[in-house]
């Protein structure tokens, strides 16, 4: 039978493994360039809005339409906003290895957070058009027919594209959520070593 004293050197003999401070620098790499990938998708995408804005907005577009648009076109960019401010701690420079653990933590609590509000952003569009569109219907007077073919044509849109942004979005929490997870026993381990 063995004793606590060796009990306690075949504890002390064991060699744990410490993360290195080369291989958080390659998460901490990874991650800014998929925070930049981000930002340029942000940019692309409100550059094609700019393009694509002076062909959407006709004097041809119903009020309402025009109503919905701005709306869309205000929340978008008031959250595009929010998700890079979101972002920030991604973009910082000349850091130590836990200060490298503690804003890759910071930067994947705020993913875990463009994530929920994603999600969250896409069910509200989709009550909100479902509400809008026969209130749209009904003042400019479309006929049961007009009304169930569009009605039905934005349905398998916003099922398509929604079920999209609302599937990425779920699977971006998830992944930062496991990220996080191993941030988490990363710090613990190179706390235990210091």
């Amino acid at each position: 039978m063995q004793t606590p004293d060796d009990l306690q050197k075949i504890w002390q003999t064991q060699t744990s493994y410490v993360p290195s401070e080369k291989e958080v620098k390659a998460l901490w790499r990874k991650n800014l360039w998929n925070q930049w990938g981000y930002v340029a998708l942000d940019v692309i995408t409100w550059l094609a809005v700019i393009w694509f804005f002076p062909k959407m907005v006709t004097n041809e577009l119903h009020i309402m339409q025009q109503i919905w648009l701005y709306t869309f076109l205000g929340l978008g960019f008031v959250y595009t906003i929010y998700f890079n401010w979101l972002r920030r701690f991604s973009f910082r420079f000349n850091v130590q290895t836990m200060d490298y653990l503690n804003l890759l933590t910071q930067q994947k609590q705020s993913d875990l957070t463009i994530a929920r509000t994603s999600k969250k952003l896409i069910v509200f569009m989709t009550l909100a058009f479902f509400i809008w569109y026969p209130i749209f219907a009904y003042v400019k007077e479309l006929s049961m027919h007009e009304f169930l073919i569009s009605m039905l044509k934005s349905s398998v849109f916003l099922a398509v594209v929604g079920g999209l942004v609302y599937w990425w979005a779920h699977w971006f929490q998830n992944s930062s959520q496991r990220f996080l997870d191993k941030l988490a026993n990363m710090r613990d381990l190179q706390t235990k070593s210091e």
